[in-house]
């Protein structure tokens, strides 16, 4: 009877582990802008420097995939390669085009970059041509939506209440995909938020129209991730060092099982709010774990009850004028890697004006 039994007793078992390797593999996707010497030095890489992160890519063995083919596995529950990353880059600059087109398609990277339309239509000097963008996509390119115009859309009018603010944010961003449409013949439904800049409000809009939808917030991301505030590593500027690229390339997503509070923007001169994470604790080595704000330590609080890790923090200062983060990290007990989360939050000027 027992050797009746022991096939499908070890079948239920690769069963379990499989589902448990599923439900915490991890994805993470890079964020660039320019890739240029010539451009804003906050969101450049050298062409030099770009070369050499994807050679590092490489080298240590990760695979490239397209966004949307990580999206539909996570959904799915199919499974990723161990070491899976995404290329992305915000605006369609023609930099992209010129200096980064080449070195990822010798390596068969696949990559993807939001566009702002008005800006191609309006010809806008530092912009692809739709020509371009569509080389872009017959070598293994995936154009998406970032809006119509590059704009603050957590910024309301004097004259608009809450419904109409929402209408027009909305109206931005259906003109937008409809132009995606008719020149690029996209049907897929991906959105970044210019600046990294959302709240609830917006998240929702966005779920509503089925899309899957980019912050710049760091951190890895996994299927209990919120799709509509997906992260991504910005890898640019000051974030273009090799040498911390790995550990980022290399991170962790945590298992989030509480829904998270996207605040609305703050204004200059608020405390700093209380960080509320609920995370499996299964895998988290949670003496480890530890939040930061601008590099530094904060007070952070952790308990842990049954399965579940309960995390607040807060750096307990008052918020100056402009976008905010809070990274939160934990070694794992499995493996020699790091989980990383990161919650974005934005303040406004006294005048209610955004600082960019």
């Amino acid at each position: 009877m027992f050797k009746a039994l022991l096939p499908r007793t070890l079948f239920l078992i690769s069963l379990v582990l499989s589902s448990h390797c599923l439900a915490d593999q991890s994805a993470v996707a890079l964020l660039y802008h320019h890739v240029d010497t010539s451009t804003p030095a906050s969101t450049s890489i050298s062409p030099e420097r770009f070369i050499e992160h994807l050679d590092i890519i490489h080298q240590q063995g990760f695979t490239v995939l397209p966004l949307l083919e990580i999206l539909d596995k996570l959904k799915n529950n199919h499974p990723l390669p161990e070491k899976t990353v995404a290329i992305t880059f915000d605006d369609g600059y023609v930099s992209i085009y010129k200096n980064a087109l080449k070195a990822l398609k010798s390596r068969n990277m696949p990559f993807t970059v939001f566009i702002n339309p008005q800006a191609v239509e309006k010809n806008y000097g530092d912009s692809m041509t739709w020509q371009q963008l569509r080389e872009l996509q017959e070598n293994g390119g995936t154009i998406a939506n970032h809006g119509n115009h590059h704009q603050h859309l957590l910024a309301r009018l004097d004259t608009e209440n809450k419904q109409q603010w929402l209408d027009r944010i909305t109206q931005n961003i259906l003109t937008a995909q409809k132009s995606l449409e008719t020149n690029l013949n996209i049907q897929h439904k991906l959105f970044a938020y210019p600046y990294g800049e959302f709240d609830l409000n917006i998240m929702g809009q966005l779920q509503a129209l089925n899309f899957i939808s980019f912050g710049q917030q760091s951190g890895a991301f996994n299927r209990s991730s919120n799709f509509q505030a997906i992260p991504r590593f910005p890898a640019a500027g000051i974030y273009s060092n090799p040498e911390t690229l790995l550990n980022k390339l290399q991170s962790l997503a945590f298992s989030i099982n509480q829904p998270l509070e996207f605040r609305e923007p703050l204004k200059e001169g608020d405390a700093s709010p209380t960080l509320t994470l609920s995370v499996d604790a299964e895998d988290v080595a949670s003496h480890t774990l530890q939040c930061y704000y601008q590099g530094q330590a904060i007070k952070t609080q952790v308990e842990k009850r049954a399965t579940t890790l309960t995390i607040q923090a807060n750096p307990e200062i008052l918020f100056t004028a402009g976008r905010h983060r809070y990274n939160c990290t934990a070694k794992s007990i499995s493996r020699n890697q790091y989980y990383w989360f990161s919650m974005p939050y934005v303040a406004l000027k006294s005048d209610n004006s955004f600082a960019d």
